[in-house]
């Protein structure tokens, strides 16, 4: 009773290691897939170690093909 339902979006973000397997790398839960909210789960992937990142894969949101464009320049992204 009394709880309420708030719309929300998580960031999930896999990766492929040296050995080809899949590694899931973080997650994070977001208000919006907004530019800023894939801007601060990108730089903390970075943070806490991200590296050589040369593909993305995703959807066509803008928010995630900017933010890779500002925090991960030497990826391209694919649809």
């Amino acid at each position: 009773e009394g709880g309420r339902v708030v719309k929300t979006s998580v960031l999930l973000a896999t990766g492929v290691n040296a050995e080809g397997d899949l590694e899931l790398l973080g997650m994070q839960v977001a208000t919006s897939e907004s530019v800023t909210s894939w801007t601060g789960f990108f730089r903390d992937l970075k943070a806490r170690g991200l590296d050589e990142v040369y593909l993305v894969t995703s959807d066509a949101h803008l928010g995630i093909q900017h933010a890779i464009s500002d925090v991960l320049p030497n990826a391209s992204w694919q649809r």
